[in-house]
């Protein structure tokens, strides 16, 4: 690049700086980009088409989350206002992680996602969301705990 006419330009005063090419580079270096870019955008398709296609096993989501749900290990839990607000934070959680109160329901598709009791004459829900591991998206296979970020948050019936 240094026999090309390429030239650095400092963009400001913190060091950072561009390296600009001749008019003659950039349509090459663009054409590199573009390339490279629509390789991995097409990968990245091709895995959600194969991630999409695969049947989702709600037994294995069912046996994640019980799992998850019963020891707090596999997910972020997360409590609103209204929970902290009892002052019996412990019982709750305790309440939640025994519970085994599956029906049609509130689980009509077998993966023990969520749940109801009754708690000092509140209605207390939990209820577990599946999301990319940076939590920008829903999770394309909650079967799959490398890609799965388990959400599990416990509310009052009212603040659902």
């Amino acid at each position: 690049m240094a026999g090309s006419g390429a030239r650095i330009v400092p963009l400001d005063t913190k060091q950072n700086a561009v390296v600009v090419c001749e008019l003659s580079d950039v349509g090459a270096r663009f054409d590199i980009f573009e390339k490279v870019w629509r390789s991995w955008l097409s990968a990245r398709r091709n895995r959600r088409r194969a991630i999409m296609l695969k049947s989702i096993d709600t037994t294995a989501i069912a046996v994640l989350n019980d799992a998850a749900r019963r020891a707090f290990t596999g997910c972020s839990v997360n409590m609103t206002a209204g929970i902290q607000a009892l002052y019996q934070t412990q019982a709750i959680v305790a309440r939640v992680q025994a519970y085994n109160d599956f029906n049609a329901r509130n689980n009509p598709y077998g993966e023990h996602d969520f749940g109801s009791f009754e708690f000092c004459g509140e209605t207390v829900f939990w209820k577990f969301e599946y999301y990319d591991l940076d939590y920008s998206m829903q999770s394309l296979d909650p079967n799959d705990p490398t890609i799965t970020a388990r959400v599990l948050t416990i509310m009052l019936g009212h603040e659902y």
